[in-house]
């Protein structure tokens, strides 16, 4: 979600940054409606509710028990190329196409193959090898025998002519034929994300399944600029009123994240450059009435410093040796459609999504719908980097706070259980939220240096222009950091719920003693490890940070012989744990003994079976707790106290003169 207005062609319309369908959450509209702050240096969301409740009805079906169940695509095939040469025509809507798939089969003596296309459309013909072939179509599936026997890894084509009117009003829908916000200009866009793709062409419906590159050909009326992924080869004229607009791209790409967005655009670019050799065009498709809005040219503009940061902290732009650019479509949000960012309009932490989706969603993208974390969840920490880089760490934590009370009305786990509901797929406090909190949760256990580094290699290193699983995203941080994450991965990605901590401490002189108590809200987790800092300080001003591991329920920490006199603890100073917290200190100071002076509190026999000694204190107030805070009832004589009947354990003294307080730990055999 994005937290800011959004620019665009509706006047005094501000529109949530809600990307792509994911805006439909009944239960994300509520909440930002009614309730929460905004980040935008100041700006306030002013979503419109006439406008959310137009897309949660626009997609009322969605989570409906006759939503299909998702394709997984063919496993048994690796898909090489697309070639699509499409012909769209708006009055009547129709759609005409030629899709060409090159792919490898990855087993020996394969009966068939299957590709993905909506039961909307009649198949004209279909060849295989330049041979035309015999196939069914059923259930929005293509299934195509083999007639001699297959080995692995063996070249294949398929061409396959159809043509039809796509499917409105399903969860496949993928292509839309419009008009611009408050105009007739007629528009026509796709957004694929997560099964649309298959309501406009053939497709191995698999996110995993990346081609290794893909020609865009699209063919309709001169009043169309009709834009697509890579570079734009040219046009030429095919009569009747009609250009072929020629689109071709040579990196690996996910089925979803190829596009078509077509209106009668206004273009503008411009040149980003990086170090000494690197020149990239930056090209903006935009709406007429928005290309002379100052305001939305002042936003597109930060592009380029966008850019910069993220190549400074990732590595390069992943395509610059084709584009980078924004074509306006009519949803309120943005779609990262690779090398070409589909959006409904413009603000700076939308922009940075979208650009942050081409290291994190495009170059590197979600093995399976259940791992979108690694999508979303990068992509919305990436635009709290970038407010951090622009604006200082001070607006990098109000972000972070905002998703934070966002990932706390989090339900189940972020690893999606199902897919077959767009809501729970892109459920925003989920998905995104608590999914950037994640990331600056790992921020916080692994350090800045480490997790700069480990974000760099994990969109540079094995899973470059390829797909990985959260579990990948658990080895590439592990490798990086040397540290062990299972616990870490287990309970913030596989489980929900947050900890809430009660935490109670005293300090005497150069010693503290810290009782924490842990429980779960919002979920079932049982125990949530988490190292936590902690700010110690000092009477004299000064102060450090120390890590504690809090580890069990209930967890007893103590601090001895300091080098300073401690005046108080912060818990969790630069809030680096989701969490709910409470802290009650003990008031601070020296106990003086009976005489008037003061020495180090000595217990004897420290462990003890019976009684434990204590000299020079006056035990008039004193009293025992074991480690959850609980206060115990023990005989206490002149100078020691009878523990006999304790069970075996650590337990505390206290003692106490009205003003100040002192506490030792002691072990009961």
């Amino acid at each position: 979600m994005f937290l800011g207005p959004i620019l665009d062609d509706r006047p005094f319309l501000f529109v949530f940054s809600l990307e792509l369908r994911k805006i439909m959450l009944k239960n994300i509209l509520f909440a930002i409606l009614l309730s929460l702050p905004v980040i935008s240096h100041g700006q306030e969301v002013r979503g419109s509710f006439e406008c959310s409740k137009a897309r949660i009805a626009q997609f009322k079906d969605l989570g409906s028990p006759n939503a299909r169940i998702a394709f997984p695509g063919d496993p048994n095939i690796n898909v090489n190329y697309y070639g699509l040469d499409l012909e769209i025509v708006t009055n009547p809507k129709m759609l005409m196409g030629a899709a060409t798939i090159k792919f490898q089969t990855l087993t020996a003596n394969s009966a068939s193959f299957q590709l993905d296309l909506h039961s909307n459309f009649l198949i004209d013909s279909l060849t295989l090898n330049g041979t035309k072939v015999s196939f069914t179509h059923q259930n929005n599936r293509i299934t195509v025998p083999f007639s001699i026997a297959t080995v692995a890894l063996q070249s294949q084509e398929a061409i396959v002519y159809y043509r039809g009117v796509p499917p409105t009003g399903v969860i496949e829908e993928g292509i839309f034929f419009e008009n611009e916000p408050n105009s007739n200009n007629p528009v026509v866009y796709t957004l694929s994300e997560p099964y649309g793709a298959i309501s406009w062409f053939p497709c191995n419906d698999n996110p995993e399944d990346k081609a290794d590159s893909c020609d865009v050909n699209i063919t309709m009326n001169n009043y169309f600029i009709p834009v697509s992924n890579g570079k734009f080869l040219g046009a030429s004229d095919v009569g009747n009123n009609k250009k072929r607009h020629k689109w071709s791209h040579k990196y690996p790409i996910a089925h979803y994240l190829i596009s078509i967005a077509a209106a009668n655009y206004d273009f503008k670019q411009t040149t980003w450059s990086y170090g000494d050799s690197i020149k990239m065009d930056v090209v903006d498709y935009l709406y007429q009435r928005s290309a002379t809005n100052p305001a939305v040219l002042q936003e597109i503009q930060r592009t380029i410093q966008m850019l910069d940061i993220f190549s400074d902290h990732f590595g390069v732009y992943p395509f610059y040796k084709e584009k980078y650019g924004h074509a306006m479509f009519n949803f309120g949000g943005g779609m990262e459609h690779q090398t070409i960012s589909s959006m409904g309009g413009f603000n700076e932490t939308l922009i940075a999504h979208e650009l942050a989706h081409q290291w994190y969603g495009d170059k590197v993208t979600c093995k399976t719908w259940q791992d979108i974390w690694v999508n979303e969840g990068f992509a919305t920490y990436l635009e709290a980097i970038y407010l951090e880089d622009t604006y200082g760490r001070s607006t990098y934590d109000s972000d972070i706070d905002q998703n934070m009370t966002l990932a706390k009305d989090a339900r189940g786990s972020i690893f999606v259980q199902n897919t077959n509901s767009i809501n729970e797929i892109f459920n925003f406090q989920r998905t995104y939220a608590k999914g950037a909190v994640v990331l600056h949760m790992l921020r916080g256990v692994m350090g800045d240096e480490v997790f700069f580094k480990f974000m760099k290699e994990y969109a540079n290193g094995e899973f470059a222009f390829g797909a990985a699983s959260i579990e990948d995203v658990r080895k590439v941080a592990e490798q990086v950091s040397g540290l062990v994450l299972v616990d870490f991965f287990d309970q913030w990605l596989y489980k929900d719920g947050y900890p809430s901590y009660s935490i109670n401490y005293s300090v005497s002189g150069k010693n503290a003693a810290i009782a924490i108590s842990q429980s779960t809200l919002g979920g079932s987790t049982a125990l949530f490890k988490m190292p936590m800092q902690i700010q110690v300080f000092f009477e004299d001003g000064s102060n450090e940070i120390q890590t504690i591991l809090v580890d069990q329920k209930e967890s007893q920490i103590n601090l001895e012989n300091l080098e300073k006199n401690i005046k108080e603890i912060n818990f969790d100073p630069f809030n680096y744990i989701l969490k709910n917290i409470t802290v009650k200190a003990t008031k601070t100071g020296v106990l003086a003994t009976e005489n008037g002076k003061n020495s180090k509190l000595v217990l004897y026999p420290n462990p003890s079976q019976d009684f434990i000694g204590v000299e020079n204190y006056d035990l008039t107030n004193a009293y025992i707790s074991n480690a959850v805070g609980q206060r115990l009832s023990v005989p206490i004589f002149s100078n020691k106290l009878d523990i006999s009947k304790l069970p075996s354990a650590k337990y505390f003294l206290h003692l106490s003169d009205g003003d100040h307080s002192l506490v030792q730990s002691f072990i009961k055999l």
